[in-house]
């Protein structure tokens, strides 16, 4: 059978990123790059159909490159070679704006570089900053390191963007009492199951919203595992074809009452 899209996609950011003989090995084997089996669909199947698309620690930009794209998408990291790779990466694609500026600058700028916040328009900020040192089972560091007190105010800032109508924001990271209590109110905590180079970990997400109560931006990602969205896709494909098999006034018909009961 043939490859899905999203594996033919995480094997070509592979391939690109070690084919860069002057990138350094911390670079090849990016601390943290989000390509583990399922966390792809973990995280895009929450995102909230949205406008603009923000992402900074963008590192290998997997998600970024994995996920439908927004009218406008937004990347930046300090990581000089994660740039290039991903100014190149995102060469071809209109509306994609990489920058080497640090999450904060993104962050606390957020008007200048995403015009269209409170104007109507969706925003989903995606954050996967270097998990926190307590967390960690690896001796490995990131070349752009954030530390205990850049974390408090990393979350100090997203509380504050999160107030915002239209701001939708997803953390990833491994669970930590630090962040546990700093988002415990208005916030959303999942977790799943994922390997990392000390074995078996559990990889988490905070949310300011409830994706349940919200349209996905991309339900090529919705489900919980590969067993269940397969059965979805075929739940699909069942009623798909029996719809095509009505006749016109019968398919409209149940159109009009859908739409009046979304």
């Amino acid at each position: 059978p043939s490859r899905r899209s999203s594996d033919l996609v995480v094997d070509n950011i592979s391939k690109r990123i070690k084919q860069k003989s002057t990138y350094r090995e911390d670079v090849m084997e990016y601390l943290g790059k989000k390509t583990g089996s399922g966390i792809p669909h973990f995280i895009i199947g929450k995102m909230p159909k949205h406008d603009i698309y923000i992402e900074p620690f963008l590192g290998t930009g997997s998600i970024m490159a994995l996920k439908k794209p927004a009218y406008k998408n937004i990347g930046c990291d300090l990581n000089i070679e994660m740039v290039k790779f991903n100014k190149k990466q995102f060469y071809n694609k209109p509306n994609f704006d990489i920058y080497d500026i640090s999450a904060f600058d993104l962050l606390s700028s957020i008007d200048v570089y995403a015009h269209g916040i409170g104007q109507c328009s969706n925003v989903v900020i995606y954050l996967d900053p270097p998990y926190l040192h307590s967390t960690r089972t690896s001796d490995k560091k990131y070349l752009c390191e954030l530390y205990e007190d850049d974390h408090i105010r990393l979350l100090k800032l997203l509380q504050e963007l999160s107030m915002r109508a239209g701001v939708y924001i997803l953390i990833s990271g491994y669970k930590s009492e630090l962040y546990m209590s700093m988002l415990e109110h208005s916030w959303f905590y999942f977790e799943t199951q994922t390997m990392s180079r000390g074995g078996k970990r559990i990889e988490s997400l905070w949310t300011n919203f409830d994706p349940d109560l919200h349209i996905k931006h991309d339900y090529d990602y919705v489900g919980r595992d590969f067993t269940d969205r397969q059965r979805l896709k075929r739940k699909a494909s069942r009623y798909v074809d029996k719809f095509s098999s009505m006749l016109p006034d019968e398919r409209y018909f149940i159109i009009n009452n859908l739409l009046a009961r979304i």
